[in-house]
């Protein structure tokens, strides 16, 4: 992430290098018209023989006010872009990083975080970079020039004033410290809390179903309780930061008063620049009251970047092998698969799928069927020589060219608040009214499309909470229809469809996709039961394979199964 940063810094460097010189210019023509006043005040007592000068400052005074006020204006508008830019780039970064990150560890992220990741952070970020602009560039052009000033009337008196702000300095350092660590505290319980929101929102109707308001509004008064408490502690101690400040100031001022009036006695500096003196103290407190904003920023961004900094440790998938025909031939050969955490889900599994046929893959719970399916999409790495498609090492093919094969249907049948179309052609514009309709046929979902208002046009409503479990699944199924790719997964794609309904659509996978390559993932009978080969998974290993007919005439877990559900299905009529 840090490299990210110098990238943002080396592409904007000229925005910098123009940035610093109008801060510059700006801050000379800031403090010019001081100078010159002193000057005039100086020149008064003998106006009348001096006039002509005096005019002449008037003039200038005018002359550098109103190359101040053009400067800023100019200044104003390219800090406003090189932030709002800069922020831009980022966010465009870190969402190309999201959906490029491996799905097993995308997973490990919890939905309130991603957020924080594309608001929170991002902001913090910019931030600190306008921080950087407004406030740390400007610093250090303001205590230069000022201190060069100040030095020109008088160098012991500038020495006295300076012990205090160096001593605030110290305090402002070690104050500061203590405002990262109350700041990054704070920020976990901002994460912890959004977390929470999201997955209320998520689970609400579960909410509401079991009366579970209540808790939950005491569970997130306790977290913003913890938020608040949080970002109080990080308010007393930049609290404290100011006061520091304005004590530090109050002894500058009463060095200047004792001091300097002295020098101004004994004609070492005059009136005007005793005047102009104490007008640069007070211009020297702007860059103290930078001071501890800019760390506030500086610590938060830093915060912000560290998080980034995991993000980006996590692997991203590479797309950049050649691209290959692919026709329809799966291979597995003795795989054996454990997650990270070194438990075994897979053991020894071969399995030889030609293309046009269908493979039935059923199991108890937790056996692995999903896995087999997140492999082939190379949602998880394997070793080598393991998994082959049309003959070629899965490693060795371009991941993009892979997916873009498979149409992979889960039991979520996640849909977009958007029409029915649009989430059946998935935002693609190549595909015909004639084509979807066609899809939706043979998903058995026409009936419910034209009992609808709008038909394909209907807006379905977030996550399509206006449409029933079994219309989400055929919503999603008739996009396999409609896309018609090489290989064709259905992971548990019917459970909300009724018996009638999931044979006419089984029917039609058999005639429809015959040429195309069918996995059909599943803890029913009925759903698999079409299937060319069927293997049965208990405890990550294939204890029985064969076909339907087959399978139940064997003692076994397929006939288990077979027994079990029939005599609920008995029972259910």
């Amino acid at each position: 992430m840090k490299n990210i940063i110098k990238d943002l810094f080396k592409r904007y460097k000229w925005y910098f290098i123009a940035i610093s010189i109008q801060l510059f210019i700006i801050n000379m023509t800031r403090f010019l018209p001081v100078k010159i006043l002193g000057q005039i005040i100086d020149l008064y007592p003998n106006s009348n023989e001096n006039m002509q000068i005096i005019i002449k400052y008037f003039i200038a005074y005018g002359v550098v006010v109103l190359i101040d006020a053009t400067f800023r204006i100019f200044w104003l508008y390219l800090r406003k872009k090189i932030i709002y830019k800069i922020e831009k780039d980022l966010r465009n970064t870190i969402f190309s990083r999201f959906l490029n990150l491996k799905i097993i560890d995308l997973q490990k992220i919890k939905n309130g975080e991603l957020m924080s990741y594309l608001t929170k952070y991002i902001k913090d970020i910019r931030d600190g970079f306008s921080s950087f602009i407004n406030s740390f560039i400007r610093l250090i052009v303001v205590v230069i020039l000022l201190s060069s000033f100040m030095f020109q009337i008088n160098v012991k008196l500038t020495l006295f004033v300076y012990i205090p702000m160096i001593i605030d300095l110290v305090i402002i350092y070690i104050l500061k410290e203590i405002i990262k660590k109350k700041q990054e505290k704070a920020q976990k319980s901002f994460t912890k809390i959004s977390e929470f929101v999201q997955e209320s929102t998520d689970s609400i109707r579960v909410t509401k179903a079991f009366n579970g308001e209540e808790r939950n509004i005491n569970i997130f008064k306790e977290k913003s309780k913890q938020l608040k408490k949080d970002n109080i502690a990080v308010s007393v101690y930049s609290a404290l930061l100011y006061i520091s400040i304005f004590t530090c100031f109050g002894i500058c001022y009463g060095i200047s008063a004792i001091y300097g009036t002295k020098l101004v006695a004994a004609k070492v500096i005059t009136i005007g620049e005793f005047i102009v003196f104490n007008d640069f103290i007070n211009e020297m407190y702007w860059p103290l009251i930078w001071f501890p904003k800019l760390i506030t920023c500086m610590k938060n961004a830093q915060v912000a970047i560290s998080k980034l900094e995991e993000l980006y440790k996590l692997p991203i998938e590479t797309l950049t092998k050649p691209k290959q025909t692919i026709n329809g031939d799966i291979k597995i050969n003795n795989l054996t698969f454990k997650h990270l955490d070194n438990l075994e889900v897979l053991k020894d599994i071969s399995i030889n799928l030609k293309q046009g046929e269908t493979l039935g893959i059923i199991g108890t719970i937790g056996s692995g069927k999903t896995t087999i399916a997140n492999i082939l999409l190379k949602i998880y790495d394997i070793e080598n020589n393991k998994v082959f498609i049309d003959g070629k090492d899965i490693n060795e093919i371009n991941t993009y060219e892979l997916r873009d094969s498979f149409c992979y249907l889960t039991q979520e049948s996640f849909l977009f608040s958007d029409t029915i179309k649009n989430n059946i052609t998935l935002f693609n514009d190549r595909f015909t009214d004639e084509q979807i309709l066609q899809s939706i046929k043979y998903a058995c979902l026409e009936e419910d499309v034209n009992n609808m208002e709008n038909g394909i046009e209907t807006i379905v409503g977030e996550k399509g909470i206006t449409l029933s479990g079994g219309q989400r699944q055929r919503v999603a199924i008739a996009r396999a229809f409609l896309y018609n790719q090489d290989f064709i997964i259905f992971d548990d794609s019917f459970s909300a469809i009724d018996n009638k309904t999931e044979n006419i659509i089984l029917k039609n996978i058999k005639e429809v996709l015959k040429n195309k390559t069918c996995i059909i993932i599943s803890n029913r009978i009925s759903d698999v039961k079409i299937a060319d080969n069927i293997i049965v998974l208990d405890k990550g290993q294939v204890v029985q394979q064969g076909k339907h007919e087959e399978l139940i005439e064997k003692d076994g877990l397929y006939r288990h199964f077979y027994n079990q559900q029939s005599l609920m299905s008995m029972n259910t009529y």
